[in-house]
């Protein structure tokens, strides 16, 4: 089976833990993908203006290429479910292993997907 390459398209290096225990540094690719949203006022509760966000247009996300595995923003990934190819450090607080004083993970267990299972 041929290796999967990983292309970190946020703008920090991601740290995961290996299944074997080891530490992998993803460097950013230089290109970030990021997700236009737009807000429309759904209701009004108890005096509080309930928005719905809807998502938009996905920019720096390459189409699906053999082999490659894309690492973006947990918003990029919600915006584009039907994408195999896209993934998110798991940033949940169990797989989280540390955080640095901005509180920004600094290593996390796994990665997670918002793959639509349907």
């Amino acid at each position: 089976m041929d290796e999967i390459k990983f292309e970190n398209l946020t703008k920090h290096h991601i740290n995961v833990l290996r299944s074997d225990g080891g530490v992998e540094s993803i460097p950013p690719s230089g290109t970030e993908a990021r997700v236009f949203s737009t807000q429309d006022q759904k209701g009004n509760i108890n005096g509080f203006d309930v928005l719905q966000t809807r998502w938009g247009t996905v920019v720096g996300l390459d189409a699906p290429k053999p082999g490659v595995i894309y690492i973006t923003s947990s918003l990029v990934a919600m915006a584009v479910p039907d994408r195999t190819d896209v993934i998110t450090p798991n940033t949940h607080p169990r797989a989280v292993v540390g955080r640095d004083e901005k509180g920004n993970p600094e290593l996390v267990r796994s990665f997670q997907c918002f793959w639509r299972c349907d």
